[in-house]
């Protein structure tokens, strides 16, 4: 049979676009916002593919006392198809006064960036809403800032027709840091702080702003904002602009006192970055990062496997060691480095003690890794490389187990490279929708690293560190010389031993003898503790523990 061709198409989403309708004075000017109901597959306005918003045409002039009946035309995308629903604009009889009567109103006032300028959401992002992604879900204020607020501000009329305009900035995720140059009409009388730190942003974040108005226009712009995007820790430069719906005033009281939080305006600059994002991934040596072993920033760690394999192994048993997986920004855009080991909100740490270590007796290695990343961030479909035997958690990846071979003892950590494939969850596709192209689907390159410290060798054990520097402090007196030979003289009957079958090793993690434990005792106790400690130590494998932990003795062990 010959093969037929078959014309077909998907059918597009219905998504309608609705005015609601706004009243403003008689010189007011409308806002005109449009909101959208029928997006699917959590995608917004900033993440549909091919979305270009309809608009509303206001009329030519506005009449006091007229009703307008607005309807949005136009607009497109890939996969909708738009209907629209009008609304009416209201314009009142009154114009709002050139004269105020002295006293404090009640008003509604926005600091917002318009989605046109915020290349993070795509959306408008209010500082005055409070909703804040970065708390719990079920915290009354968790959510994105998209709306706006209402009768939230205080307007202060004294005797003189002076106005000032006080407006709370509560919002903690998209920080506001410093309002830029205002346009004509508005200036910055003085803000409060709070006394956290933000980034590098450690002068606080502006908490209350107090505005100096001569004019009834609705809409101000401070060019040149700074911005500290919590979520994704980024320091934006944004046009910040302040909407005040003058038609909203209620006369509260007759009291025309302002008080101005932080003085002039040259106060308000706090201390910072100056739009300088700080690299969370500098460090030096096994904890630069917080003790995960090495992981500098965002790149992916060379390998630190061992080829050669020492004569001894790690002591056989289970250990509870730190493992993190992560993937690189360089390969995600964003502007973090996402582990997907950490179940904290941004997932931008390593984690410490949350793997467990299974030795074999013959050396040879395991660990299974915890995948504990929040899904409203992401979840892993899938995991392999670098040694990846299996997974647990069926469709999404709950714990990554990896093959470590026989692992040298001398080595503080291993590194692999591996490959995850990921979806991305609700909450991180709406903030950083642009950053992922519009689909939720994700294949990464992703970094594995394990910190070995601290696993003992055959034997176990560790040595109390004020025997430690007893023993570095008189490696040149007989003393010391007499707990080195008695360590590889132990050593020497230990491999014996083993060699005739007669010992299994213990996987003991610590010495009976700590370093609180030596008390009182003066130099030359402590050496001779440690030669009792060390013959002790030595015939489970201590001897290779002291190379493990790079005690600094100048006579090296006698070699056979």
């Amino acid at each position: 049979m010959a093969p037929v061709d078959i014309a077909w198409e998907i059918t597009k989403a219905p998504l309608t676009a609705t005015y609601g309708g706004e009243t403003i004075a008689a010189n007011g000017q409308p806002r005109l916002a449009l909101s959208y109901r029928g997006f699917v597959n959590d995608e917004t306005a900033a993440t549909a593919a091919g979305f270009v918003s309809p608009v509303i045409a206001p009329p030519g002039a506005l009449t006091a006392g007229a009703r307008y009946e607005l309807t949005p035309v136009g607009g497109s995308a890939t996969n909708y198809r738009f209907s629209y629903v009008g609304g009416t604009l209201s314009v009142r009889e009154e114009a709002l006064p050139d004269e105020w009567l002295p006293g404090t109103y009640r008003v509604t006032a926005n600091l917002f960036v318009p989605a046109a300028k915020n290349d993070i959401l795509g959306l408008t992002a209010y500082m005055t809403n409070p909703k804040n992604p970065l708390v719990d879900p079920r915290d009354p204020n968790y959510g994105i800032p998209t709306t706006p607020v209402r009768d939230n501000a205080s307007l202060i009329v004294d005797k003189r027709g002076t106005r000032s305009l006080i407006v709370d900035v509560p919002n903690p995720a998209f920080t506001l840091m410093q309002l830029g140059t205002p346009s004509a009409g508005v200036e910055l009388a003085g803000v409060a702080r709070d006394n956290r730190t933000y980034g590098a942003n450690t002068g606080g974040r502006i908490t209350q702003a107090v505005f100096s108005l001569d004019s009834t226009k609705s809409d101000y712009v401070f060019s040149r904002s700074r911005v500290y995007a919590a979520p994704l820790q980024l320091d934006k430069t944004w046009d910040i602009h302040l909407a005040v719906d003058y038609a909203s005033a209620t006369w509260l009281s007759a009291d025309t006192k302002v008080k101005i939080p932080g003085g002039t305006r040259g106060s308000q600059t706090g201390s910072g970055s100056g739009g300088q994002r700080p690299n969370p991934g500098t460090g030096s040596g096994a904890g630069g990062k917080g003790g995960s072993g090495g992981k500098q920033g965002s790149r992916l760690p060379a390998s630190i496997d061992r080829g050669a394999v020492a004569d001894t192994q790690l002591a056989p048993g289970s250990y509870p060691v730190s493992a993190n997986i992560w993937f690189s920004r360089a390969d995600t855009g964003l502007p973090l480095d996402p582990h997907i080991t950490s179940g904290a909100f941004p997932p931008k740490d390593p984690v410490a003690d949350n793997a467990t270590l299974i030795v074999s007796q013959d050396g040879a290695a395991r660990v299974t890794v915890p995948v504990v990343i929040q899904d409203r961030i992401l979840t892993v479909r899938s995991i392999s490389g670098g040694g990846v035997v299996s997974t647990g958690g069926g469709s999404t990846v709950s714990s990554v187990t990896v093959d470590l071979g026989r692992i040298d003892p001398t080595a503080s950590a291993i590194a692999r490279a591996m490959t995850a494939s990921v979806t991305i969850g609700d909450l991180a596709y709406s903030i950083g929708g642009p950053i992922f192209g519009g689909t939720r689907e994700h294949t990464w390159p992703a970094a594995f690293e394990v910190n070995l410290s601290g696993v003992p060798t055959s034997g176990g054990g560790a040595i109390p560190s004020a025997i430690q520097t007893a023993l570095a402090k008189h490696a040149d007196s007989a003393d010391a010389a007499k707990a080195l030979d008695a360590l590889e003289a132990a050593r020497k009957a230990n491999e014996k031993s083993k060699l005739a079958g007669a010992g299994t090793g213990s996987s003991s993690r610590s010495s009976p003898v700590t370093a609180d434990s030596t008390g009182g005792l003066d130099s030359s106790s402590l050496v001779a503790t440690a030669i009792g400690i060390g013959a002790l130590i030595a015939l489970a494998g201590g001897a290779t523990l002291l190379a493990r932990h790079r005690i600094r003795i100048r006579r090296p062990l006698v070699e056979d």
